[in-house]
């Protein structure tokens, strides 16, 4: 038996062989799959590296220390607070996924002052 895989036609050529059938995943939008997977086409801007920052430090172009310099419009900042921020993620899971980010730039949640995270 062949095994399904799901590649984007861009990619279909280098993965056709007589073991694999193709399902081409922009043949998918909106058919249900036994995983419940959202179809998200637009997180491959992301996924491709666009607005990704450079590196590790705030001045490497973090979005997240970006953000809160920026109109609330353009940022997509819905609230903000004393030690952190609202912001609607550019490249959602779902519909309504935001995030709560403090203003100094850490690495990680376990960085966060007892402030930040309350």
């Amino acid at each position: 038996t062949a095994t399904t895989i799901r590649p984007s036609r861009r990619c279909a050529e280098s993965l056709m062989t007589e073991d694999y059938r193709l399902e081409f995943a922009e043949d998918l939008v909106g058919v249900p799959d036994p995983f419940r997977r959202f179809w998200t086409p637009y997180r491959m801007a992301y996924i491709s590296g666009e607005n990704k920052p450079r590196g590790n430090r705030p001045e490497d172009g973090c979005p997240f220390c970006r953000a809160p310099q920026r109109s609330d419009e353009d940022a997509l900042i819905v609230h903000r607070g004393e030690h952190c921020y609202v912001i609607m993620n550019l490249y959602p899971y779902g519909p309504g996924h935001m995030l709560v980010c403090p203003y100094r730039h850490v690495a990680g949640y376990v960085d966060a002052t007892q402030d930040e995270v309350v």
